[in-house]
């Protein structure tokens, strides 16, 4: 009899045990919904709670995580500077689908990155989309301006993987410090939250996994006595590792790695909101990857410097990152290039460094890409390659409005900080290439803002030197220039005008006309659609309170309208009449009708080809002035210029987008 029982309770136990597995992972205690493993929250950990988050249907709790919306630099960042986003983080073996449910309406909603193409559903409350691809995404709403994205969640959503470690945290809090010895692996488990400090104190040490290193306790390290609780500390180490693990609100830089080697990163995601939280700080360090990451920082994103005697910085790669960075630079060398021991080095080195494939999302303050050579290190190999910026806004609060900024000069030649330069005599900066930079959208770099524009390559006072090749420099879709005769420099600029993306036919699921009969005009229109050629004719009158003018709307399908929201240019195949004519993009978040439009001119009775680049569009001066926000694209209007009276005629075909 107590043999058959213990048959029963084995079999009982064993279906149990399958029954669980096909819906729970015991050992990370994930929940499998469709495609999506969902992580245990951290019960103790704040909750957003301004929206319902579903993942495959599933309500998901999100992080409550602080974020800085300022943009001039401080010592003390608290509650009342900072606001608060959501933070979603699961798994995903497949597609998921993704709905949130806001308060009421939701406006102005954008996906980041725009280049990723989902266009959210919307309707009610709710909107809809699905992600295909496991990555950091940014989901923004009811935003009135492009310079201030406040209200976002992000959406950090990883491949599903295997982790093993020699130390473990389960889910829940830990306030501790915690040591990685040699050939040790902490693995963080999802829900997992360490409240300290993790130092990799050994060779082939590793953090890994899903939980979360939270600095939302500690007081700004300013303000605390100059004490920094850094959430990873590497000092002296090689060949260590840090995957897949998350960090939030450091009270002061994130990832410090000094007088190191080997060191792989991947997968990292930081969002910080304190003076000086830099995300990852390369110091007298080589060998360093990082790959597939995240930041959103409030000081620079990524940053190289030399702060050990006998060490230089290089062999750097930094690929396929996403950064949205609130204050100062996003790829930054500099300013510190000997600052060890009082600038002591005999030899300051920083070379062999690649920058590839970065989308920053939002560069709201100072350069995205920057060399600064404070002291007298000789910088060489330096490579910004494939960098595309969805919103450039910098030079707000107390930033700079340059896109890309290149000195060998002291901090106080460059109003900045004086410490941050140790050695007076000046180095050199060569073998610099920085290629292929997208700018989508936001502001031109090129416009004046408090003196400083678009670009900067400055020698200091104290002499050296500076050689950069620059290529392929875009604002939607229009070659940047510059030029400098600074002394010391030697710069190489060029531009090609077919370098370019995907081309996207458009189509378009319906189409219709508009008039100037609601201002009491009696102007006419016509349009007809034949094997994909739009013929419109009509009349204009002057009877109108304004002006006379029609118009005609194209209805973008979706995947031409993910298309419009980056795209560079929009060309078309026109038979004119000899009038000028307008093209003309709404955003949702223009509501008096002071839309972005570009003018063109036709032939008459003969076919063009018509290029419009988007960084070509103004808005009138009579409504509410906004800045372009390309992802809020609607549709694609035409219509006729103000004032252009009697009979018109033309066709119009082809129209594609250029990415």
């Amino acid at each position: 009899m107590k043999l058959l029982n213990s048959i029963i309770i084995t079999v009982l136990v064993s279906i149990f045990s399958l029954i669980g597995c096909s819906d729970n992972d015991i050992d990370t205690g994930t929940t499998t919904i469709g495609n999506a493993l969902i992580y245990p929250f951290a019960n103790g950990m704040p909750k957003f709670t301004n929206v319902t988050f579903k993942v495959e249907n599933e309500a998901i709790d999100l992080y409550s995580v602080r974020a800085n919306n300022i943009y001039t630099w401080g010592e003390l960042v608290g509650d009342n500077l900072t606001s608060r986003i959501g933070v979603a983080m699961f798994d995903m073996k497949g597609p998921v689908n993704i709905e949130i449910t806001f308060p009421s309406t939701p406006s102005n909603v954008i996906i980041r990155p725009i280049i990723s193409g989902i266009t959210p559903t919307i309707s009610g409350n709710k909107i809809t989309f699905t992600i295909t691809e496991a990555n950091q995404y940014s989901v923004e709403y009811n935003n009135t301006s492009i310079n201030n994205p406040a209200n976002s969640i992000l959406v950090f959503a990883n491949q599903n993987e295997t982790f093993r470690g020699s130390i473990v945290r389960q889910a829940g809090i830990y306030k501790e410090n915690i040591s990685v010895g040699a050939n040790q692996t902490l693995y963080l488990k999802p829900g997992a939250v360490i409240r300290g400090s993790v130092t990799l104190t050994g060779n082939n040490s590793k953090v890994i996994g899903r939980g979360i290193i939270d600095g939302s306790i500690f007081t700004n390290w300013i303000n605390d006595g100059w004490r920094p609780v850094l959430p990873i500390n590497i000092n002296g180490r090689n060949n260590v590792e840090i995957t897949g693990i998350t960090i939030f609100d450091s009270n002061a830089w994130n990832v410090e790695i000094r007088n190191s080697t080997n060191v792989n990163i991947s997968n990292l995601k930081i969002v910080s909101s304190r003076s000086n939280s830099d995300g990852i700080s390369i110091q007298s360090s080589n060998n360093i990857n990082i790959e597939n990451c995240f930041i959103r920082s409030w000081d620079d994103g990524i940053v190289i410097k030399n702060y050990d005697k006998a060490m230089n910085s290089h062999t750097i790669i930094a690929k396929n990152v996403r950064m949205w960075i609130d204050l100062a630079q996003a790829l930054e060398i500099g300013y510190e290039t000997n600052k060890g021991d009082n600038g002591n080095n005999p030899n300051p080195k920083i070379y062999n460094v690649l920058f590839e494939d970065i989308n920053i999302l939002h560069a709201l303050h100072k350069a995205p890409i920057s060399v600064h050579n404070g002291d007298n290190a000789v910088i060489t190999d330096i490579i910004f390659k494939n960098i595309t910026i969805e919103n450039y806004y910098t030079g707000q609060g107390d930033g700079w409005n340059y896109l890309i900024d290149i000195t060998n000069a002291t901090a106080t030649e460059l109003e900045g900080t004086p410490s941050w330069t140790t050695v007076e005599a000046r180095g050199s900066i060569s073998g610099l290439l920085i290629e292929n930079v997208n700018v989508l959208g936001g502001r031109n770099p090129t416009i004046n803002v408090n003196e400083r524009s678009g670009f900067r390559f400055l020698n200091g006072s104290a002499g050296g030197t500076i050689s950069a090749t620059v290529k392929n420099i875009f604002y939607m879709g229009i070659p940047l220039e510059y030029s400098t005769t600074n002394t010391g420099v030697t710069l190489t600029w060029e531009n090609n005008i077919n370098v370019g993306g995907e081309v996207v036919t458009a189509q378009w699921s319906s189409w219709n006309t508009f008039d100037d009969s609601s201002e009491g005009g009696t102007s006419n229109i016509n349009l007809s659609e034949t094997n994909g050629v739009f013929s419109i004719s009509g009349n204009i009158t002057n009877d109108a309170t304004y002006v006379g003018y029609v118009g005609w709307t194209f209805e973008p399908n979706n995947a031409t309208l993910n298309a419009l929201r980056t795209a560079t240019s929009i060309s078309f195949k026109i038979t004119g009449d000899g009038k000028t004519y307008r093209l003309i993009l709404p955003t949702s978040d223009i509501t008096d009708y002071c839309y972005y439009s570009a003018s063109f001119s036709t032939t008459f009775d003969t076919e063009t080809i018509i290029t419009v680049y988007l960084g070509n569009f103004t808005q009138p001066n009579w409504g509410v002035q906004k800045a372009f926000n390309k992802p809020l694209i609607q549709n694609v209007q035409f219509q006729t210029s103000d004032g252009d009276l009697g009979y018109f005629n033309l066709t119009i075909n082809d129209l594609k987008i250029n990415k």
